[in-house]
């Protein structure tokens, strides 16, 4: 039967025995399965991306389906947070419970890449899981650069698994993560001590207007605010008082020297509030070790164990002047005898003029 509507075009009438419309030149034999593959590719790249988020019969979302950019930055967080464990850089004395940053940072960039379980929320929760743990280390020195790099590094590696990030959100993530981990390897490069320091000559910590002189042990460096804050706790800086800090990487051990020109402090009040503002988790009770010989008599040592577990001993002193000094030594390591050892290592280089 002769054609007299075209179903492509609607042109009529079709003259008898035509095979193609001819107005649109459609073939008419064809018509249905030329039209249906025409549609079903008419848009190559929305296809792409379709079968894109197709993984293993199941739909993902955008993070699956590239998951490459993030696994690096990922990748990029393992490699620093094993610098900032191990040491290798830095004297950062940090818990060796960092270590498990580092193995959760690979897992989750193996869980993006392959698509295991709910790959996109599993990575959300550790990147902030992670963006908290830098802000908490970071107590007390949340502006020095190491750990704003840090926390710049977790909080864009948190971007690219939130929500359905394009291209340009992609490629933008992975640039400033990247960015980020190498800002945080060089700063902890420049927080290094010299690699000499331990054959070269001991380094001394000297405040005049204070009115004392630390001079290290072997091995023993000046250290900064962020070098100390995984342990301690920095004391509210005041016009009267001046705080210095030193760590050790061989020694595994921090600690800190405070002078304070308060003639109102009280001996065993004011170094209560200390431990406590020191970061101490134990009662402060005064035991029997000996103070440094730079303090003289007038002295009380109180055991010091703060949040990280590190251990070791607080002592302080009321000089006749109407200073009130203090020195805190602690171990890395949950070891009251090694912590004993490193203040009465640093205590016999201290000097009150």
């Amino acid at each position: 039967m002769a054609q007299t509507l075209c179903p492509a075009c609607g042109h009529s009438p079709i003259p008898e025995g035509a095979e193609e419309c001819p107005v649109c030149q459609e073939p008419f034999a064809f018509l249905p399965t030329h039209k249906k593959a025409k549609n079903r590719f008419i848009d190559r790249h929305a296809s792409e991306e379709s079968e894109a988020t197709i993984f293993g019969g199941a739909v993902t979302g955008e993070v699956s389906a590239h998951p490459y950019p993030a696994a690096v930055v990922l990748f990029a967080g393992a490699a620093i947070w094993f610098l900032r464990a191990s040491g290798i850089v830095g004297s950062f004395q940090s818990p060796g419970w960092l270590y498990g940053v580092v193995a959760a940072d690979l897992l989750v960039a193996l869980v993006l890449i392959l698509n295991l379980g709910p790959a996109r929320a599993i990575a959300q929760l550790a990147m902030i899981g992670q963006l908290g743990l830098t802000l908490w280390l970071a107590r007390g020195a949340l502006w020095a650069p190491m750990h704003l790099a840090f926390a710049g590094h977790a909080a864009f590696a948190l971007l690219m698994v939130v929500g359905e990030p394009g291209r340009a959100r992609r490629t933008m993530g992975l640039v400033l993560g990247l960015v980020c981990a190498g800002a945080a390897s060089a700063w902890m490069a420049l927080g290094a001590p010299p690699q000499a320091a331990a054959m070269g000559p001991r380094e001394k910590l000297a405040a005049p207007g204070a009115g004392f002189t630390l001079l290290l042990p072997p091995e023993w460096t000046s250290a900064k605010p962020a070098q100390l804050t995984a342990h301690l706790k920095l004391p509210p800086p005041t016009l009267s008082a001046t705080t210095a800090g030193f760590a050790s990487n061989a020694a595994r051990a921090v600690g800190l020297v405070v002078v304070r020109n308060d003639p109102k402090a009280q001996l065993i009040g004011t170094c209560q509030t200390l431990h406590q503002d020191l970061g101490g988790t134990n009662t402060p009770r005064p035991i029997s070790h000996r103070a440094p010989d730079a303090f003289g008599g007038a002295a009380a040592v109180y055991e010091l164990r703060t949040f990280s577990g590190a251990t070791g001993l607080l002592a302080c002193s009321k000089l006749e002047d109407g200073r009130f000094v203090a020195l805190a030594v602690l171990s890395v390591n949950p070891d009251a005898e090694a912590g004993a050892r490193a203040f009465d290592d640093v205590g016999a280089g201290l000097s009150l003029q």
